[in-house]
């Protein structure tokens, strides 16, 4: 059996388990309520996700989906965020530009 592919970070959304994978990034949005799945940053990652499903994802692919996973996460209020999440975004941000 093929592993699936990982994100580029993972996930946390409230109440559930991270999302490290594309597997498990299917399976929270084939889960999601009907009224939060059409909003359009949902829409927008499940068509993504399922691009890399069906395909071969790129590590830029994996990348932007994991961009908009976050964003719809962020939106629906469903990013589990503290600060300990700031501080990695901090860090990842700090070591980008080195």
């Amino acid at each position: 059996m093929q592993t699936s592919p990982r994100l580029s970070q993972p996930l946390t959304p409230k109440d559930n388990a991270p999302l490290v994978t594309l597997d498990d990034a299917c399976r929270y949005i084939a889960a999601l309520p009907d009224d939060v799945a059409q909003l359009k940053a949902w829409r927008d990652a499940a068509a993504l996700v399922l691009a890399a499903r069906y395909g071969t994802p790129t590590e830029s692919a994996l990348k932007e989906l994991t961009k908009r996973l976050e964003l719809a996460l962020f939106v629906s209020f469903r990013l589990a965020l503290g600060w300990r999440r700031a501080a990695e975004h901090q860090w990842m941000r700090q070591a980008a530009r080195l």
